[in-house]
């Protein structure tokens, strides 16, 4: 069922964040990143049964090319985010450095969940920048999110210090 599916990457994420957030507060997103997991799933599980049902020129979207390909580059985005929280919170707990993999996981996971969100804005239409359905709210919660919790440049800055090893004044 979803609601497990929720419940279980919910608390998964949550212990993940936890862990990285008290290990360096000034490289990972402290704010409920369990809910961020939580809100993806839920838009696109909303875009998927909205597809199933919706028709539009005979069929129903989700028999739609386009359709698909949203859907699955959404599935795409959450396991790409997904995964690299799961690594960077797996460095943290084994003691290892992870300031580059955290700083990766914050950059990927808010860039990724904007586009989830906004596919499935588009796969409801109108309906999905009315406050009829929670995407709209959802997409402007996480934008705020992606400038607040240190811009993906600042994100991409602490990666190159990392990589590249240099201080860049």
């Amino acid at each position: 069922p979803a609601g497990s599916l929720q419940e279980a990457t919910g608390e998964l994420f949550r212990r993940a964040g936890y862990k990285i957030t008290f290990r360096s507060r000034s490289y990972f997103p402290t704010i409920d990143d369990d809910e961020i997991e939580c809100m993806l799933i839920r838009a696109q599980e909303m875009a998927i049964d909205w597809a199933k049902n919706r028709e539009a020129f005979g069929s129903a979207l989700a028999e739609k090319q386009a359709i698909q390909w949203m859907i699955v580059d959404n599935e795409i985005d959450i396991r790409h985010a997904r995964y690299c929280v799961l690594e960077a919170a797996q460095k943290a707990d084994s003691g290892e450095r992870f300031r580059t993999e955290a700083a990766m996981a914050k950059l990927i996971a808010s860039e990724a969940s904007s586009r989830v969100v906004d596919r499935c804005i588009q796969i409801h239409g109108g309906i999905g920048v009315t406050k009829d359905l929670p995407l709209e709210r959802w997409y402007r919660e996480l934008r705020i999110r992606r400038i607040g919790e240190g811009p993906s440049e600042v994100q991409r800055l602490i990666m190159a210090r990392d990589i590249l090893g240099g201080s860049f004044k």
